[in-house]
């Protein structure tokens, strides 16, 4: 491994401006030989360095010396990785190792923590250091966090060792054909009860084998998987799938787990790689893959719309794809001074937010109502970037049908419930010709969300007040004629009389 972390560096500082060189340079060692290497730290720990005292009078043990040289090997290691991916760059296609399998954060800051003068890492650190930021600084941006304290719902209840968890259920493991389910709800409950360190290992199980069996097998497709972002599934894929989860509760309970683990693995974005390809089974994504294109996570079974864990397992996801992506775009196009960089980064990434944005929409307008708006909720809550929609509204509301309207006024409303602040006071909208059957039955459905609105903005209150006054007059006007009265109308003088009261109420209290 020396030789060809020398030579490595060699070409790189020396030889990196000669095409001939790079040509005839010597052959990189093999992801066989790395990886394992690389893993072999999460197993063994770095050992404490002792105290001078304690130094001068015993000798170090085998199994010291044993974590030392390992370290020492897998730090070597991951710095000739990374200054072999230096080489072209700008030419992704050329790079030999895929990095989102390695444990760099973990290694990083173990480095950093023995990097002082006569520390083990003194002088390798500067070097990797430099590698990591410029390679891969996503992997530094969620901190790898893992904990030996107990969770809140074991202070109460003696939890389960490792040893006896591995002992009841390691033959879960080892099942080939059929796992047991409830077994596996009894091993999920006792997982709640663990320090997080020890849940971790059960993690990449529980996702890459568990996770799909629970979900079952997804409903057949008519359609190609390259099936462009911006067109919706149809309504029976998504709105109604055939198949329902097979475990619902299993995958709820993976969530919990999940939520409250999964930061501290060694290698996350691996972890996350195994869960998008657990509830996107039709897409063969690559870490790169989801790195140029996240919002490809879209492309998920469609049963994953109809469950709140599931959903809020691939809203995480879109949320940390997009972020790794943001930050790799920047380190891609960086200004350089003999390159300076002609994309705008800024733009390409709003893009990208922007077809997120519509492909959300698009599935939300397929789902039922009923079930849409507690989704919907949700997604306005998690996703930071429905925030882009707030300068939009008055186009959004500028809509002639009336089921895209009732849908857009929803939307308007979380909108502006979640950003009170942000929301200009020229979004309010009025109608002056209405009354039909149709309006009669959106209105009696839509203003109870404008309500809502003005509540919490109360700046537009004296305009939906002033439309809720002229609403009043016309249905006064409608009673009045026996040819167009009907229960309908009566329905929406009681919306209004309650919208009414509900603005005023709030008025007062403010």
């Amino acid at each position: 491994m020396l030789p060809n972390l020398v030579m490595e560096l060699v070409e790189n500082h020396v030889t990196a401006f000669d095409k001939a060189t790079q040509q005839s340079s010597i052959p990189p060692l093999r992801p066989a030989i790395i990886l394992p290497i690389l893993l072999a730290v999460l197993d063994i720990p770095y050992p404490e360095p002792p105290s001078h005292l304690h130094h001068l009078r015993s000798k170090p043990s085998n199994l010291s010396l044993k974590s030392s040289n390992v370290w020492a090997t897998a730090t070597l290691l991951l710095v000739y990785v990374l200054h072999f991916n230096r080489r072209h760059v700008t030419d992704a296609a050329s790079r030999k190792y895929d990095l989102h399998a390695l444990p760099i954060a973990y290694i990083y800051r173990t480095a950093s923590r023995y990097c002082s003068v006569g520390d083990a890492f003194e002088f390798v650190f500067p070097v990797l250091s430099r590698l990591v930021l410029d390679e891969c600084p996503y992997v530094l941006s969620s901190p790898t966090v893992v904990t030996s304290q107990p969770s809140p719902a074991s202070l109460s209840i003696l939890p389960p060792t490792h040893v006896s968890l591995d002992r009841t259920y390691g033959h879960l493991k080892k099942a080939k054909q059929t796992i047991d389910m409830p077994v596996v709800v009894d091993l999920l409950c006792d997982l709640d009860l663990l320090p997080i360190d020890q849940v971790i290992p059960w993690l990449t199980w529980l996702v890459e084998t568990v996770l799909p069996v629970a979900m079952g097998s997804s409903p057949p497709l008519q359609e190609p998987s390259t099936l462009s972002i911006f067109k919706a599934p149809k309504d029976k894929f998504l709105a109604r799938p055939s198949t329902a989860l097979a475990f619902p509760e299993v995958c709820g309970l993976i969530q919990a787990v999940w939520s409250r683990s999964a930061d501290g693995h060694p290698t996350p974005h691996a972890l996350q790689l195994h869960l998008v390809h657990a509830l996107c089974p039709d897409g063969a994504y690559s870490f790169q893959d989801l790195v140029q294109e996240p919002f490809s996570i879209l492309r998920c079974d469609p049963r994953v719309w109809r469950h709140g864990p599931l959903l809020q397992l691939l809203l995480s996801l879109l949320t940390t794809f997009r972020d790794v992506s943001s930050v790799h775009l920047r380190q891609l196009h960086a200004d350089d001074a003999l390159h300076p960089s002609t994309v705008d980064v800024n733009q390409f990434i709003l893009v990208q937010d922007a077809i997120i944005v519509h492909a959300l929409l698009n599935v939300i307008a397929r789902l039922d109502a009923e079930e849409a708006y507690p989704q919907f909720r949700l997604l306005v809550k998690e996703l930071p970037a429905m925030y882009d929609l707030l300068p939009s509204i008055p186009d959004l509301l500028s809509a002639n049908d009336l089921a895209q309207l009732s849908f857009r006024c929803h939307l308007a409303s979380a909108l502006c419930r979640e950003y009170p602040d942000a929301v200009s006071t020229a979004v309010a909208q009025t109608a002056d010709k209405f009354l039909s059957t149709q309006v009669v039955e959106f209105l009696t459905a839509v203003l109870p969300a404008l309500g809502a609105m003005a509540v919490a903005f109360c700046d537009i209150a004296e305009e939906c007040v002033q439309l809720l006054m002229k609403l009043r007059v016309q249905i006064n006007h409608q009673m009045t004629d026996t040819l167009n009265n009907n229960t309908a109308v009566s329905q929406l003088e009681g919306t209004v009389q309650r919208v009414f009261a509900q603005i005023v109420r709030s008025t007062h209290e403010s």
